[in-house]
């Protein structure tokens, strides 16, 4: 069976979410901080009076932290009643995926990771990771 994703990058990797987990693409902002937040939260953005819990994509897969950029973009996402978005490093495309062909994936070593992710998928020479951030709000 096939269904749509959206490609996205985080230090340099590619990674995908399914189109059904995501409500809307933003511009990056930089999110209002939230003391004793877990580290992984960046903080909170107002999105048209809804609340969003903004999580950093490098933080919350263990990458190197970096400075915020212009082409950085916040994937939001609605799950269990929570509102949040994740930040990317850029947008790349929407690509149909057979899920048949996704693999499972390598264990990380970091528990909190390997649960987010669902498997590899193979397309146009590229290795991309399909995650499932609905994991992050059941175990957070």
């Amino acid at each position: 069976m096939n269904t749509q994703w959206v490609n996205f990058e985080i230090a340099g990797e590619d990674y995908c979410l399914t189109v059904d987990d995501i409500q809307e693409i933003l511009n990056y902002e930089t999110p209002t901080p939230v003391p004793g937040s877990s580290p992984e939260v960046t903080g909170i953005l107002n999105v048209r009076g809804e609340v969003v819990t903004v999580l950093s994509g490098r933080r919350l897969l263990d990458l190197k932290e970096k400075e915020p950029e212009t082409a950085w973009r916040i994937i939001t996402m609605q799950s269990h009643g929570v509102y949040y978005g994740l930040i990317v490093d850029g947008v790349n495309e929407m690509i149909e995926i057979n899920l048949d062909k996704l693999e499972t994936a390598p264990s990380t070593g970091a528990v909190s990771t390997s649960e987010l992710i669902l498997g590899t998928y193979h397309h146009k020479d590229r290795l991309i990771i399909a995650l499932d951030l609905s994991r992050y709000v059941e175990f957070a």
